[in-house]
């Protein structure tokens, strides 16, 4: 027995996705999901300032875009003491703006 009411959430839930279709994960699900709901977005779609472009369309002057992050590693083969060559995996996060589809 759910002691809440679903009554908010009564259409359609979605998750944000790129301009190809891939969802985004990780926390850029509530970053995304809480940007649209605060500026009222209903399209689930984002994409970048020059990816709109690339796809025809543009950014509205006054538009604001949402943050979203990429995480992965870099393998580095490096020498140690010894001479001997060893892999390092270096992580490394990177911020970049999104645009909904809806303010373009």
């Amino acid at each position: 027995m759910k002691p809440w009411k679903g009554g908010n959430a009564s259409g359609r839930i979605t998750l944000p996705v790129r301009h190809n279709g891939i969802p985004y994960q990780g926390i850029n699900i509530l970053l995304l999901s809480g940007d649209a709901l605060e500026k009222g977005y209903q399209s689930p779609r984002w994409m970048t300032f020059k990816q709109a472009l690339e796809l025809g369309g543009n950014v509205r002057k006054a538009e604001h875009g949402s943050l979203v992050v990429y995480a992965n590693k870099v393998t580095k083969t490096e020498t140690d003491a010894k001479g001997d060559e060893v892999e390092r995996e270096i992580p490394f996060m990177k911020g970049y703006t999104v645009f909904n589809v809806e303010g373009l």
